[in-house]
Order: C-alpha cells, then sequence, then structure tokens
C-alpha cells in the first residue's frame, strides 16, 4: 500500500474517519507479516497512524526515561529544598533562642562616680517619703533602709508611686535608686516616669527611664532640667517617682534603695579657701624673689663703686632712701 500525500488545507474537507480507518489496516498488515518476511525488511521509519497522531515509536520509550528523570530530577530538588528549608527553620529558631536567653541575662551592674567626689551631699533627710501602697514589712522604713536586702514592695493597681515632699525648696543635682533583676525578676519595674513641682496637683515630667534587666544602682538623667546657672539643677519641692510597667507584666514592683544629692556648698567653700590660700602664697613668693633681687643689683653697684671704677654712678631710684 502506497502513502497517499495531501497538500496543506485538503485534510479539512475529506472524512477523517475514513483517513483514520486506512492508517488502522496499515498499521494490522504489518503486524502480520512475519518476523523474516522481506517486506519487513523495509519497515518505515514512520507510520501514518504516528504522523496522524504525531507519536513515534522510539517516543513511547524515550518518554518514560524522560518522565522518570524529571521526577527523580523533581523529587530531589524537592528533597534538597525541604531539607534547606528545615535547616534554615532550625537555624532561625536557634537565633531566636539565643536571642532569648540572651534577654533574660540580667545587666552588668554599671559602676556610678561617687557623689562625694563631684561635691554632692544626700539630703534625703529634708523629705518625707510616702508610697501608693506596700505590703505589710515592706514599706518606706524597707526603701530607705541601707541594707539592700530589704525593699518596698507595692500591693495595688499600676502605676506605683513614691512621693516625696521636702520641708524647703532643694536643689537636685543627682538621683539614684537600687532594682535587682536577678533577685525580683517580674517584681523588676522596666518603665519609670519622674516628675516634680511645687506640690502634687502640679508636677512636672522631667525625665523617663526603660530598662531591660537591671541590676545596681541606676541613675536618673537630671541633666538638663534647667535650674541654677549651669541648667543641670532640679529645683523641686516636690518629686514624684512613677512605675508604669514590670518586667514580664508584673504587677507589683520592688525598690531596694533610693538616694537624692544636691551641691555641698561646705565642700565648694573649703575647696575654694584651699585655692585662695595657695594663690596667696604664690603671690607672696613672687614679691620675696623681686626684693632678693633688688638686694644684688645694690650690692654689685656698691662694689664696683667702691674699687674705684670711674664714670659709673648709682641710679637715684637704686639708692637707699634718705630722710631729709
Amino acid at each position: 500500500m502506497g502513502l497517499v500525500f495531501f497538500a496543506p488545507g485538503e485534510l479539512g474537507g475529506f472524512n477523517q474517519s475514513w483517513f483514520y480507518g486506512q492508517a488502522a489496516q496499515y498499521t494490522a498488515a504489518l503486524l502480520s507479516m512475519p518476523y523474516d518476511s522481506d517486506e519487513s525488511g523495509s519497515e518505515p521509519d514512520l507510520s501514518i497512524l504516528a504522523l496522524a497522531r504525531g507519536r513515534h515509536p522510539m517516543t513511547d520509550q524515550i518518554r518514560p526515561m524522560n518522565n522518570n528523570m524529571a521526577y527523580d530530577d523533581e523529587v530531589l530538588s524537592r528533597e534538597q529544598y525541604e531539607a534547606e528549608d528545615t535547616s534554615l527553620e532550625e537555624q532561625a529558631n536557634e537565633e531566636s533562642e539565643s536571642e532569648g536567653s540572651a534577654s533574660e541575662e540580667p545587666e552588668e551592674a554599671v559602676n556610678l562616680v561617687d557623689p562625694a567626689t563631684l561635691g554632692l551631699k544626700e539630703i534625703s533627710n529634708l523629705g518625707r517619703f510616702t508610697v501608693s501602697s506596700h505590703k505589710p514589712g515592706n514599706g518606706v522604713e524597707e526603701l530607705r533602709s541601707d541594707d539592700l536586702k530589704l525593699y518596698w514592695q507595692s500591693d495595688g493597681p499600676q502605676p506605683h508611686k513614691l512621693t516625696v515632699y521636702f520641708v524647703k525648696r532643694v536643689g537636685i543635682r543627682d538621683i539614684r535608686f537600687f532594682v535587682d533583676y536577678s533577685e525580683d525578676e517580674s517584681y523588676t519595674p522596666t518603665k519609670i516616669v519622674f516628675k516634680s513641682g511645687t506640690s502634687e496637683n502640679n508636677l512636672i515630667e522631667f525625665a523617663t527611664m526603660a530598662m531591660e534587666s537591671p541590676v545596681g544602682w541606676q541613675q536618673v538623667p537630671v541633666a538638663g532640667a534647667g535650674g541654677d546657672p549651669d541648667g543641670n539643677t532640679l529645683v523641686s519641692y516636690v518629686l514624684q517617682m512613677q512605675i508604669l510597667e514590670n518586667h514580664q507584666n508584673g504587677k507589683d514592683t520592688h525598690l531596694r534603695g533610693i538616694k537624692i544629692y544636691a551641691f555641698d556648698p561646705d565642700a565648694a567653700q573649703g575647696a575654694g579657701r584651699d585655692t585662695a590660700a595657695a594663690e596667696d602664697e604664690g603671690a607672696a613668693g613672687t614679691f620675696d624673689t623681686v626684693d632678693r633681687l633688688d638686694d644684688i643689683v645694690r650690692d654689685l653697684a656698691a662694689a664696683r663703686l667702691e674699687g674705684g671704677e670711674a664714670g659709673f654712678s648709682i641710679p637715684d631710684f637704686m639708692r637707699e632712701p634718705e630722710i631729709r
């Protein structure tokens, strides 16, 4: 059976069922030929059926291999992706855990300068301390104690307030308080607001502190409060400390100590007296040196005169004064 060729566009008008029937008969004839037939040696590379359906005999063998290879590659890439994705998730979890553990560790205590070396003295005894609430046995007395094992513990709603009423107008140069996250944990304050004014009903905020895991004495930023010529003194009649938040959203708070410092005029006067004395001693030493030089000049002039040097006369301002 010979092959029939059609020009492009001619397949649209003929009977397609007849065409496929002819292709099927040709395929059956090929399959019925004996294996050693002479006609079998001229096997066409492409049959009409293969051309009609767009398939090649080798295509059916190659396609499963390609599919398997593609599937294997797909599976391998998917496994690699999942492995990489899992490793990234584990790395992110490790980083988050390390950050969480680092945030839970207490901060190192900051070494503050001794107030005495700055010319400051404590004036906490000039104030009357009151708190908004406290547990029995953990009130103002424990807060004012020098024993840092004792503390004030609040017992009421936030914000927890510590108010100091001074007996007179004071100029505060430094405020320090002690907290210990390693001991108090959720009782440790993390956000504190400081206010000052002439009365409790007339307070102005001058500082805010945010702390993570504080341990030790903390210094309230007073610089720039506006008092005194340098602008670094807090002039106050009433001082208030408001604890707004605690660590881990704790309800009550612990405060283990508070100190208030002002400028010490006695220390300044002592330093001034020492400076003035040093200046006086320096001036006296200068005058003594000038007098000694004048004496040396007079002695030299007298020696030359006695030696008979002609033409040399002592100026009037160098002669000994005469009483007339």
